[in-house]
């Protein structure tokens, strides 16, 4: 989706050496820890701790350690790596045959002594734990003479050569609990070792907590009471001042939207710096947090691109990455974070919406919680309200702002910023603009069947309301022969069955016509363009639906300016209409082809004649008197379930009645009925239905009706 997408460098997380590139002001400290090493004249041994958490930079500082004490030519370091040795025994020998390579390299006259020396102290150390570790263990498999001989014999040549050993492990803490065992109990029994200093660089409270289960039963306390008894000098790396991690952070972002080909407006910068700040920043505690979400939206950005708001999928990024309980907590509760907040108010329970939606935050402390709860309002609308911020969503914000600007407070968009892709029942914001774009050169046969394509597995409502949201990017071209193509496959968006008829694909598609023909500038062209869609729609009762919907109500409020047509326009229109309803009553029974002929029918009349609809329905009826009935039954009054949405039709009443006598002689109808059922619509009784309609109780319930109406009538006369 994004030409640069190809390009993307993800930041690595691999430490520096060169003090040139210390972002954090780490060099200094690096100075004086190897400079105090390199300077003791106490021959003992020392177990510096280099204490910092996951991603703070540890193994940056021991590689600028290093890089100081190479200037000391009495200095030998050795760098330990524990990851590469799978067992305990092999840990301890690979220790020792690391060391005597390293000794060797450093002092050639006694290399062949040595290399023997180190290789049967370092065997005679592994052996207790291939044995076990057990005081009778190692009083069989070792002999303490031989130990502290070969031991004497090193320390000695190290004295004699004036040299240091400065031995290094990094990473302690990335090791299994077991492992992190083994290690100290190798520093602790060679800890003592003279002009040797360990340096040990992990994340305290891990290293701490796995010592625990072994060395003591008191929590992590014990695993610290351990650690001071091994570690003579514990200091802690020096925090990155949290300006300084911003901007690193920062730096990040800005590369992750150059590679994808974003430019952020001034009021879109200042809004994600204003919520990263509020929501973020209080957990940007490492610099590797800070490459972790730079790589998340240098990922994230490019595929995306033009399909979310992309101020909020940096946001949502930054909870994946800072808050990822919280993360998972949105992702598989879309409804406690999307919907129509309003309406949730007045007929949800707050207190439990607010209860579930705390869930999220289950874990954090009282501050993350309400910089995460900033986030939220920031993001989610319905949130907002629940926690009653009045932040910008409720002050600044309706839901169609939401929408235009593709938030993922909407429930339109929301799928995106999960799945980093185009939901099922969804299409791409950047094929449909491509279609818009195509509108102004296209045919018509063309522009049909590229909606066609465009609709295809997707909901017809869904499909309109995407349309809706993107007609304001139309010319008034393209947007004449979007409605004309939209009018061609009307069949695509069918009238289901609905309580609120607006919520239909069918209203929703005729309100889109309308609103694409309010792009054109009143007059002869909006005029020709109306006539030509009513023309090119197939299904007469669409074409009448689409034609109500163009006429204004004209009241006291609504001016000949603000109305889509004039008077007049709005006539020739009806003529247009009636035309069509009448060329298709010559080829049958109007109320027996369409779904809706009473719409039909009063359209006629309105902008045709009475006379028109009246001599044609008496001439249905003398073609089969049974027609009557028909006409009638469509005439009954349907009511739609709330819930199910299924339909119900009620009794012949006064409405229905006053409704025939504005299309057709009501004595006609009566006559007619007279002739189908004889004598007993004499003394007609209006009797209900049990269970479905009935033709006979629908004649003597209309007959019953005819008879009142006829008796009021002549004793007003």
């Amino acid at each position: 989706m994004a030409p640069n997408q190809d390009n993307r460098t993800f930041t690595t997380d691999a430490p520096i050496q060169d003090p040139k590139l210390d972002r954090f002001q780490r060099w200094p400290f690096a100075q004086r820890v190897a400079r105090t090493i390199a300077s003791r004249r106490d021959p003992g041994s020392i177990v510096i701790g280099i204490y910092g958490a996951w991603g703070d930079g540890k193994t940056s500082v021991v590689n600028l350690i290093h890089r100081e004490l190479d200037d000391h030519d009495h200095v030998i370091v050795i760098r330990f790596n524990p990851w590469l040795f799978g067992t305990e025994t092999q840990l301890v020998q690979n220790f020792f045959n690391i060391l005597a390579e390293s000794l060797e390299q450093s002092i050639t006259t006694y290399k062949e002594k040595i290399g023997g020396w180190l290789e049967k102290y370092g065997s005679l150390l592994a052996s207790p734990w291939a044995m076990g570790d057990t005081v009778t263990g190692i009083g069989k498999a070792m002999n303490a003479a031989d130990i502290n001989d070969y031991r004497s014999r090193l320390e000695n040549l190290l004295k004699e050569q004036q040299k240091r050993v400065v031995i290094f492990m990094d990473d302690i803490d990335r090791l299994d609990k077991s492992e992190i065992q083994t290690v100290f109990k190798l520093v602790k029994l060679t800890g003592d070792f003279a002009h040797t200093t360990y340096v040990l660089a992990f994340d305290e409270e891990m290293v701490a907590a796995a010592l625990s289960e072994k060395y003591g039963e008191g929590g992590i306390e014990a695993g610290r009471h351990f650690l001071e008894k091994i570690v003579q000098v514990p200091l802690h790396l020096p925090l990155a001042d949290q300006d300084t991690l911003r901007s690193y952070c920062f730096e990040g972002v800005d590369e992750a939207l150059s590679i994808a080909g974003i430019e952020l407006t001034q009021n879109e910068v200042e809004s994600f710096v204003r919520s990263f700040v509020e929501g973020l920043q209080n957990r940007l505690l490492t610099p590797r947090i800070a490459k972790r979400y730079g790589n998340a939206l240098m990922f994230a950005l490019p595929i995306l691109k033009d399909e979310v708001n992309p101020v909020d999928l940096m946001l949502v990024e930054g909870i994946r990455i800072f808050y990822p309980q919280l993360y998972d907590h949105i992702r598989t509760n879309p409804g406690l974070y999307v919907d129509n907040h309003r309406m949730n108010r007045m007929r949800g329970d707050v207190a439990k919406q607010k209860e579930l939606i705390g869930q999220g935050f289950n874990g954090l402390s009282s501050t993350d919680q309400k910089c995460a709860e900033s986030l939220l309002t920031e993001l989610f609308p319905k949130v907002d309200a629940f926690l009653e911020s009045n932040k910008r969503w409720l002050n600044n914000r309706g839901p169609s702002d939401g929408l235009n600007e593709k938030r993922i407070g909407t429930g339109q968009y929301f799928p995106r910023y999960f799945l980093y892709a185009i939901p099922k029942n969804d299409i791409s914001d950047l094929i449909l603009a491509s279609f818009f774009n195509a509108l102004n050169d296209i045919s018509l046969e063309e522009a049909v069947q590229q909606l066609l394509d465009l609709i295809e597995g997707m909901q017809p409502s869904r499909f309109i309301e995407k349309l809706q949201q993107f007609k304001e990017k139309l010319t008034p071209e393209a947007g004449i022969m979007l409605a004309k193509a939209i009018a061609h496959t009307e069949h695509l968006f069918p009238d289901e069955t609905a309580v609120f008829s607006f919520l239909t694909s069918r209203s929703r598609s005729i309100a889109l016509i309308i609103s694409l023909l309010k792009t054109i500038d009143p007059g002869e062209t909006r005029l020709d363009a109306a006539k030509v869609i009513l023309n090119e729609i197939k299904s007469l009762e669409y074409t009448t639906l689409c034609f109500h919907k163009m006429l204004s109500v004209r009241d006291d409020n609504i001016t000949n300016n603000e109305a889509l047509f004039t008077v007049e326009e709005e006539y020739y229109l009806g003529l247009v209409v009636v035309t069509r309803i009448k060329q298709r009553a010559s080829d049958g029974i109007l109320y027996m082809q369409e779904e809706n002929p009473v719409n039909l029918l009063e359209t006629w009349v309105k902008f045709g004649d009475w006379e028109g609809t009246n001599e044609y329905l008496q001439s249905t009826f003398e073609e089969d008197v049974h027609n009557v009935s028909h006409l009638l039954f469509r005439y009954l009054p349907r009511y739609y379930s709330v819930g199910s949405g299924q339909e119900r039709i009620g009794e012949f009443n006064r409405d229905q009645y006053m409704k025939l006598q504005r299309v057709i002689d009501v004595d006609a109808i009566f006559l007619a009925l007279k002739r189908e059922y004889g004598d007993l619509l004499s003394e007609p009784v209006y009797e209900k239905f049990n269970g479905a309609p009935d033709n006979q109780k629908t004649a003597m319930q209309f007959a019953y009706i005819h008879h009142q109406v006829m008796n009021e009538v002549n004793q007003c006369e």
